[in-house]
C-alpha cells in the first residue's frame, strides 16, 4: 500500500511539491530513525518526454505519446566510510488511439543499498544488467522486457529482489533471490505484428507457483588486466515466454468453456462423418447441389485459424552464461555465451565481435568505430520466434566530441542462411541544458520467403522523441 500511495502521489502531484512534502520527507523521516543523520541528496531529476510513431507500411496513423520518469537517489555517508542509498525510479507513459494499449505505468527502481568494506545488500526493486555485446543481450536476464516501450527489449521492468555481494580478488560475486515474477506484456506493435492474437491473461506457468515462485541468480565477475570476464547462472521462470497456439477462450470449441484449450488435438478434433453422410455430400456436390468434401474441408480449417489464439508459457528454465570484454588498442572484442536448459533439452545460443575504434576525423569533431558481431541460436524458431539462428551484424558509431554529446549508431543484422535484413538507426542529441532529441529507425528487407518471418514485413517504423529535463 505505501509503494502504490508514494507512486500515485508522484504522478499526481507537481515535482517540487512531491519531492518537498512527500518523498523527501518520508526518507529523512527513515533515515533518522536509523541513526543515519541526514541524507545527502546525489541525484533527482525528473524527465518529461514526447513521442511520436510512424508505421507507414500497416498503418498511415501517426501515433504520439507522452512519458515522465521521476528519478531520485538521495545516500548517507557513515564515518567509517560506509554509504545508505536509496535509488527510485518511477515511469509512466500516456497514449491514447492506436497507441493506448502502450499506457503503463512502473515503479522501475525502489531499492535500498547497504554497502560496507567488501559487502553490499540490496532490497527492494530494482534493474540489472549483465552483457557486453551490441547486437543482444543473451545473459541479461534478471528483468522482465517492457515490450510496451519497444520491441528491442532494452526499456526493463522493475524486478523485486534481494541480492548481497562481496568483494572477490579483482572482482565481485553476486547472489539475489527473486520473490516474484513480472510477466510480459507485448503491446500494440507486437500484437499487430503477431499471426494470431496474443492472450496475455490466459498465460500458463510450468511452475504451480505461477508468478510466485521464486528464481534464483548469480553473477561472478574478474578482472584480468585488460580482460573482464563474467559467469552467470540462473534458475526460475523464463523471462521469455513460449507463444503456444490454443482454441481461444468462448469459441466453441470442445474446452473453450472457462479457458482456452491448448491441447490442439481435442480442439480441432474433425467432426465424426458417417458413411451415409459422405454418401449424400458426393451425391449433392455431384449435382451442383452442396460443396464438395474438399471445399468442406477447408472451410472447416477457415473456420478453426479463426478461433486459434497465442497464449504465453512460462517454462522453468536453468541457465549458465558467460560474458567476456578484452580491450586490445583500439579494438574491443566482445562475447556473450548461454547454456539453456528448457523443456528437457538444452540450447546453446552465443555472440561475438568486435568493436573498432577508425579514430577521430573533421578536425577531431567525431569520433568512429565499426562493429562486427556474429549471432548463433540453435532453438526452435517455430516455438520461440528467434529471429537470430545463424545471422551477422555489422554497424557502425559515431561519437560527436561535443558539449551536446551527439551520437549516432547504425547498421544491420544479416541472416546468412535466406538473406533477411534487418535495419537499424539511432541517433539523440542535447539541445540547450534542458532538452534532447533522439531518433529511432527500425526497417525489414526479407529475403527468401520464409513463413516464420513474413509478419515482419511491416515492422518499418520511424520513431521522434523530445525529451526535456527539469
Amino acid at each position: 500500500m505505501l509503494l502504490k500511495t508514494c507512486y500515485g502521489c508522484i504522478v499526481a502531484l507537481p515535482y517540487n511539491v512531491a519531492m518537498q512534502h512527500i518523498l523527501k520527507p518520508m526518507v529523512c523521516a527513515a533515515v533518522l530513525a536509523s541513526g543515519w543523520g541526514a541524507p545527502e541528496v546525489r541525484a533527482q531529476e525528473l524527465e518529461l518526454s514526447g513521442q511520436g510513431n510512424a508505421y507507414w507500411q500497416r498503418d498511415p496513423e501517426y501515433r504520439a505519446s507522452a512519458a515522465l520518469t521521476v528519478a531520485w537517489h538521495p545516500y548517507a555517508r557513515e564515518t567509517d566510510g560506509s554509504t545508505h542509498n536509496l535509488d527510485l525510479v518511477l515511469f509512466g507513459r500516456y497514449a491514447e488511439g492506436a497507441d493506448a494499449a502502450r499506457q503503463h505505468a512502473d515503479v522501475r527502481e525502489l531499492s535500498y543499498i547497504r554497502a560496507w568494506d567488501a559487502y553490499e545488500v540490496r532490497f527492494g526493486v530494482g534493474r540489472v544488467f549483465w552483457g557486453v555485446t551490441e547486437s543482444a543481450h543473451l545473459v541479461d536476464i534478471v528483468n522482465q522486457s517492457d515490450l510496451l516501450e519497444d520491441l528491442d527489449g532494452e526499456d526493463k521492468l522493475g524486478q523485486p529482489l534481494l541480492s548481497a555481494s562481496r568483494a572477490v580478488f579483482n572482482g565481485r560475486f553476486t547472489a539475489m533471490v527473486l520473490p516474484h515474477f513480472r510477466e510480459r506484456r507485448f503491446g500494440p506493435t507486437y500484437s499487430e505484428l503477431a499471426p494470431y492474437p496474443i492472450v496475455e491473461k490466459e498465460a500458463r506457468f510450468e511452475s504451480q507457483r505461477a508468478t510466485q515462485h521464486v528464481d534464483f541468480a548469480f553473477r561472478l565477475s574478474q578482472r584480468f588486466g585488460d580482460l573482464d570476464i563474467g559467469l552467470t547462472a540462473f534458475t526460475g521462470n523464463a523471462r521469455e515466454p513460449r507463444l503456444v497456439p490454443c482454441a481461444g477462450k468462448g469459441s466453441g470449441r470442445p474446452g473453450t468453456e472457462t479457458q482456452a484449450n491448448c491441447n490442439l488435438d481435442e480442439a480441432f478434433a474433425p467432426p465424426q462423418e458417417s458413411a451415409l453422410a459422405g454418401l449424400v455430400v458426393d451425391v449433392a456436390a455431384l449435382f451442383d447441389l452442396g460443396p464438395s468434401r474438399e471445399e468442406l474441408a477447408q472451410q472447416y480449417i477457415e473456420e478453426a485459424m479463426a478461433d486459434v489464439v497465442l497464449v504465453p508459457f512460462y517454462d522453468q528454465i536453468r541457465q549458465l552464461g558467460l560474458d567476456a570484454q578484452w580491450i586490445a588498442g583500439a579494438a574491443a572484442w566482445k562475447m556473450e555465451a548461454r547454456l539453456r536448459e528448457q523443456q528437457g533439452a538444452w540450447q546453446l545460443a552465443a555472440v561475438a565481435g568486435v568493436e573498432y575504434s577508425l579514430g577521430a576525423y573533421f578536425n577531431d569533431l567525431i569520433d568512429a568505430g565499426v562493429l562486427v558481431e556474429f549471432l548463433y541460436d540453435d532453438r526452435d524458431i517455430t516455438q520461440y520466434l528467434s529471429l537470430f539462428e545463424e545471422d551477422v551484424f555489422i554497424g557502425m558509431r559515431l561519437l560527436g566530441n561535443d558539449a551536446a554529446g551527439s551520437q549516432l549508431l547504425g547498421g544491420v543484422v544479416i541472416d546468412i542462411d535466406n538473406s533477411d535484413q534487418f535495419w537499424s538507426l539511432e541517433a539523440s542529441r542535447r539541445f540547450g541544458a534542458n532538452l534532447r532529441g533522439a531518433l529511432e529507425f527500425r526497417a525489414y528487407e526479407p529475403g527468401k520467403d520464409e513463413a516464420v518471418t513474413d509478419f515482419l514485413d511491416d515492422i518499418d517504423a520511424l520513431r521522434i522523441e523530445i525529451t526535456y529535463f527539469l
